[in-house]
């Protein structure tokens, strides 16, 4: 197909009534004259139910990484890599330009897509929200510089962005050209954004920021709630909205406008409060079961606040899942430390043994956090009451995958934590999935031992006996009755 119009794609991998309004919205705000109006359907989970009347260009991730000789790096979907969607797109349609939207953002008005088609009609090469420097030296934009992709790393929005058949062509030369890098995997894999912005840096491309169009209200683009689209005043007028669906980012953003810093001041849980108000608030996008998974590292960071007041009141207010937590478990908000915490020199990230008595039973939390020692001989893990216990039954959940290993595992217990004895060998541990209440994905790996008599402790020692070859230790919580 070719067309002497632009185009401009509704990027999705699902559809329903309120995908197709928002579609239908999509297309009420251009002209006609100007743009052809299309469904981009990600279909590599099935395909979308959209009507026949509207023209939809499918595609997959198998089907992107073979038609563009791109790579298909572990876990990063096409979503994640949503620069190469515009790839099929030229694929199915010649245009002279290119715009994507993605379905979580609410187009109102004609004003905006009249000045991006003024923008190509002068000879504009690149469309996005806002491009910026960011510092090399963070996080895993150092590895993306050190490992040759660029020189400086920059970022360029791509929630709803465009650029013309010729850079379409260059980015995707970029794509190729990373793909065959040597050391390719997931944390030196620059990301769409990371990725644009940084080719956009490199070639000194001519763009346009959507931020600065003229009688367009583009300040709940970047950063807003999630239920911001069912907010009936956001539907009408000259605006562009894009909705974050990340509860971590939805709590915070809500922190941040009622002006809170969790770390810095004391929570105020009463009725009425700022706080107990926000939380109320978050009930409006139907997830308020996360609020205690997306909050609890900000409580844990706090030195003026009791974890376990925090865990009684979304407990009260039921801002958990159902069951998740128990505070007949003596091991729930202890304290806990470990032989060591591994640490990943990309991501930043370390594996604190916290991690193990937060509360948290979501099996893909170490994408987050997680407890996981380094690999050395004969790894432990310890958790000290507040006081000296009688306990009798450990219970050992773990994450999703590398049960082997977690195979052998004494129990030592001590009154002072410095002279330990063993009172449980632990051998051949399987890990049992059950269904579960307690997490998002509705089933959870546990495994349960029973002491042979009931004893007094005032800390719990976990032992992984790995013999002279060193082993990872990694469990997601551990339950102490």
């Amino acid at each position: 197909m070719k067309t002497d119009k632009y185009v401009v794609a509704f990027r999705t991998n699902a559809w329903d009534k309120s995908f197709e309004k928002k579609f239908v919205t999509l297309k009420s705000c251009v002209d006609p004259k100007r743009w052809e109006v299309v469904i981009l359907a990600d279909e590599t989970n099935g395909v979308l139910p959209t009507p026949e009347v509207f023209v939809k260009i499918s595609h997959t991730k198998s089907s992107v990484v073979t038609d563009f000789k791109v790579a298909a790096v572990p876990n990063a979907t096409l979503w994640r890599n949503g620069d190469y969607a515009i790839h099929p797109l030229k694929q199915a349609i010649e245009a002279k330009a290119y715009m994507i939207v993605e379905s979580d953002t609410l187009v109102q008005g004609r004003l905006a897509f009249d000045a991006i088609a003024d923008y190509f009609d002068k000879g504009g090469q690149v469309v996005t929200n806002e491009q910026y420097e960011v510092d090399n030296n963070l996080d895993r934009y150092d590895v993306f510089r050190r490992e040759g992709y660029f020189d400086y790393i920059h970022k360029a929005s791509v929630m709803m962005w465009g650029a013309t058949n010729e850079i379409c062509d260059i980015l995707l030369a970029e794509r190729q050209r990373i793909s065959e890098h040597e050391n390719l995997y997931e944390y030196t894999y620059p990301a769409d954004e990371v990725f644009f912005g940084s080719v956009i840096k490199k070639y000194n491309f001519d763009f346009l920021e959507l931020r600065h169009l003229e009688n367009v209200d583009t300040t709940k683009l970047a950063f807003r709630p999630m239920w911001v689209l069912e907010d009936t005043e956001n539907w009408g007028g000259e605006r562009l909205i894009h909705a974050i669906s990340s509860i971590d980012l939805v709590i915070s953003s809500l922190y941040y406008n009622a002006g809170i810093n969790l770390k810095m001041n004391n929570y105020d849980y009463s009725p009425g409060s700022n706080l107990d108000r926000i939380f109320r608030l978050s009930v409006l996008c139907d997830r308020s079961h996360e609020i205690y998974n997306a909050m609890v590292l900000d409580v844990f960071s706090s030195p003026y606040n009791s974890n376990l007041d925090f865990a009684h009141y979304v407990q009260e207010h039921r801002l958990c899942y159902e069951g998740q937590i128990d505070f007949k478990n003596k091991a729930f908000l202890a304290n806990a430390s470990a032989s060591s915490v591994w640490h990943n020199q990309y991501k930043q990230r370390h594996a604190l043994p916290f991690y193990c008595v937060d509360g948290n039973y979501d099996l893909d939390k170490y994408h987050k956090q997680g407890f996981l020692s380094k690999e050395y001989p004969y790894p432990w893990l310890a958790i000290e009451f507040s006081e000296v216990e009688t306990i009798s039954k450990v219970n050992l959940y773990h994450r999703e995958g590398f049960f082997d290993r977690t195979k052998n595992i004494n129990i030592e217990i001590s009154l002072d934590g410095e002279n330990y004895e063993v009172v449980g060998e632990w051998r051949d541990i399987e890990f049992m999935r059950e269904e579960s209440t307690r997490n998002k994905q509705g089933y959870v790996y546990v495994s349960r031992f029973e002491l042979a008599d009931a004893v007094e402790a005032k800390f719990v020692r976990l032992v992984l006996q790995t013999g002279d070859t060193g082993m990872y230790f990694n469990l997601n919580q551990v339950e102490i009755y």
